[in-house]
């Protein structure tokens, strides 16, 4: 029957022939698909099984996923990104209300669901990395995955995350939102997400699982990929390209060139070595975005200011803080403080990453920052970090040569580019 239809697009020889060898390409297509849908499950189970002792995760049905979104109705997209869209939705199951101890009053919980693009392997290999790593990580500061779906329907397989929904989408909509009606994000605001973002990341470099050593670089932080909730908790998202960090005898790991490039680190992208002072480096990249409420990467602003860092180094080598504050803020921002995060700026993106500070540090510099506004309203925050002898030697900010590196040949193809949606 399939054959027919090919015949009946042209007449001759030649119709005939392309006929055939579509129908053969296509039938060689749905047999390899369904071996992969076999391994896509071998892997799932396996998979389940280890989750099951430390967080079963909820397994979903693509129909009631279906009805939860309506059908996946484009009105109800909330944003996408490299993995797929994100719909808005409600759980009408009665006991997945009772799950979170938030949403135990409700009859219906509101969530988030991720669906993943038809085809390619790198899509699979970020769900399940997604499965995985947020499956046994739980931390108020990491969006919290309630469940997956795996299913083949019609020859198609369909691979689905259902997250908690976080009411203010990411830190890239409220940070660069244009609109005339919307007002730019306040000082405290942009503080309070950089402590809440570099409590997260601090966990994931050091944390205890099943009494074994955990450590998790994110690969991908970027504004898009922290969430804010509607009591403007910031949260760690998209681990699709997290990678388990180095051994105790070893101080990277070797592997494939992936993220987005405006926030990756100048060695990574050269030698393909994945470290923890990678994610130093793409957070010392947010810190300059919320301080300034430029993006990384403007192709809107002049050639010479479209590259944040580029176009940050020369006033950060002068104190030009007042230049580099966001002039939406006004004066309506401490100087003090802002001193502190750019000394944090400079340290994160030292041209040496064995001189960046660990996640640890710079959770504890910007939570001073707040613990000293509570004792006497004035900041003044220790800054030891960045005065002691053992530090001086992580200031300056990169030289201008050591920013012009050649990307990994291996790597340079994979980078996703940057998206201004919230990509869950």
């Amino acid at each position: 029957m399939e054959r027919c239809n090919f015949l009946r697009l042209g007449r001759g020889r030649s119709s005939t022939v392309q006929g055939r060898t579509n129908v053969v390409n296509r039938l060689k297509l749905m047999s390899s698909k369904g071996k992969a849908i076999e391994k896509y499950k071998e892997e799932l189970e396996f998979l389940q099984q280890q989750l099951l002792e430390t967080s079963p995760l909820r397994a979903f049905t693509f129909e009631e996923l279906s009805a939860a979104t309506q059908g996946f109705k484009r009105s109800l997209v909330l944003g996408e990104g490299g993995f797929g869209e994100v719909y808005e939705g409600y759980l009408i199951d009665h006991s997945a209300a009772s799950t979170h101890p938030e949403n135990a009053a409700f009859k219906y919980q509101h969530v988030a669901v991720k669906r993943l693009r038809q085809g390619g392997q790198q899509g699979h290999r970020e769900w399940l990395n997604e499965v995985s790593f947020l499956g046994r990580l739980h931390h108020p500061n990491l969006v919290w995955l309630i469940g997956y779906c795996a299913q083949l329907t019609k020859l198609k397989e369909e691979r689905l995350l259902v997250y908690e929904f976080v009411l203010h989408g990411s830190l890239d909509n409220l940070l660069f939102q244009t609109s005339d009606f919307w007002l730019p994000m306040p000082w405290n605001r942009r503080v309070d997400v950089a402590i809440d973002a570099a409590r997260g990341l601090a966990f994931l470099h050091d944390h205890q699982v099943s009494h074994d050593k955990l450590i998790v670089i994110n690969r991908d932080i970027k504004p898009s990929n922290i969430l804010v909730d509607h009591n403007f908790v910031a949260k760690l998202s998209d681990f699709g390209l997290a990678h388990t960090g180095p051994e105790s005898d070893s101080s990277h790991v070797t592997t494939r060139v992936l993220g987005t490039l405006e926030y990756a680190a100048p060695e990574y992208i050269q030698t393909g070595q994945l470290t923890l002072q990678s994610d130093i480096w793409s957070f010392g990249i947010v810190l300059l975005e919320l301080l300034s409420g430029r993006r990384a990467l403007d192709r809107h602003r002049p050639r010479n200011e479209r590259k944040l860092v580029d176009w940050a180094r020369p006033l950060l080598y002068q104190g030009m803080i007042n230049s580099l504050i966001d002039p939406q803020l006004g004066d309506r921002y401490s100087a003090e403080e802002a001193k502190v995060v750019l000394n944090l700026v400079q340290q994160c993106l030292h041209r040496n990453r064995k001189n960046r500070p660990t996640m640890k540090e710079i959770f504890q510099i910007l939570s001073s920052l707040k613990e000293a506004e509570k004792k006497d309203g004035n900041v003044k925050a220790s800054t030891s970090l960045v005065e002691t002898p053992e530090t001086s030697s992580r200031l300056p900010l990169l030289k201008e040569e050591d920013q012009k590196v050649e990307p990994h040949p291996r790597g340079a193809s994979h980078f996703h580019g940057a998206r201004s949606g919230n990509r869950r």
